[in-house]
């Protein structure tokens, strides 16, 4: 009598741990972030998280019995039966542990961008999966707002021949120069950089090098932002007037952690102010002859 009093206890017991064990289990899946969804070797769905319905539109009634791949656009949902047969008899990973980015659709016919991942339950015969699936929507928007936006500013820049740079000093970070910016100084993006020395002794004028390189030393020094116009000598030989705005960016230790500056192409308005000029001073003279006549 104690055995079987004993055997009982121990199969309630074991039903206990089971219950809570399943408890802690739909707690789990209810508490996740990321849609988790379960299914059999079938591709039948088994589980639906509370995620996953929020994201999909689907009641776990309406869900669960069903195929996997009804959550799927094409390609997707004719190919996802034979990748999970290809798994279970060859163990080819095309998607199982492998995640990756693909499309999915909601019970309303809309199809999103998610990252997927998929693994296999451990122990199980037949096998079961979980999938892990994150709504990537508003990332994908948020990227392609940028990129919209960098191309305009790209637009913007090649129109207004404006060039943007970001120079680091000596933390490593890699340095930015606008493709605009190589245009302007005739260089090419893996063309190796130029430093600033190099930059006042070989590229610009000798009639402005000292100017310039009193007003760099002043923006260094924190004592003012650089603004100034001088003309620079292209490797090429070709002569530019530029148009130089930059600021320093100092750290909490007081030295200059970056420096942020634009550079704009005025060689244009310097030949067209040049020729006007040259134009005022003809019809000055001629004025002048004509005044000598008139006298």
């Amino acid at each position: 009598m104690a055995s079987k009093h004993h055997q009982a206890a121990r199969g309630a017991a074991a039903r206990d741990i089971r219950s809570r064990q399943g408890l802690e289990y739909r707690a789990v899946l209810d508490a996740a972030v990321d849609a988790i969804i379960v299914i059999d070797h079938a591709g039948i769905i088994q589980e639906f998280s509370r995620a996953a319905q929020q994201v999909f539109g689907y009641a776990p009634e309406d869900i669960v019995g069903c195929n996997v791949n009804t959550l799927m656009p094409e390609p997707y949902a004719s190919e996802h039966d034979g990748y999970l047969h290809r798994y279970i008899t060859s163990r080819d990973p095309h998607i199982i542990g492998v995640g990756r980015e693909v499309r999915a659709r909601r019970k309303d016919g809309s199809v999103f961008p998610c990252d997927l991942a998929v693994g296999q339950v451990e122990g199980l015969d037949p096998p079961r999966f979980i999938g892990f699936i994150r709504d990537i929507t508003a990332r994908k928007e948020a990227e392609e707002q940028l990129r919209r936006s960098e191309a305009e500013l790209r637009l913007a820049q090649e129109l207004a021949n404006l060039g943007n740079y970001v120079i680091h000093v000596g933390n490593g970070t890699p340095d930015y120069f606008s493709p605009q910016l190589h245009r302007i100084l005739g260089v090419q993006p893996g063309d190796e950089t130029v430093t600033r020395e190099e930059f006042l002794e070989r590229w610009v004028h000798p009639n402005d090098r000292k100017r310039v390189a009193l007003e760099f030393a002043r923006m260094g020094a924190g004592k003012s932002a650089l603004d100034i116009e001088y003309q620079v000598v292209l490797r090429d030989g070709t002569h530019k007037h530029l148009h130089h705005l930059s600021q320093a960016v100092f750290g909490p230790d007081g030295n200059v952690q970056k420096y942020v500056g634009t550079v704009h192409d005025i060689t244009d308005r310097r030949h067209a102010e040049d020729e006007a000029r040259v134009l005022q001073e003809r019809l000055t003279h001629f004025s002048r002859l004509s005044t000598m006549g008139e006298m």
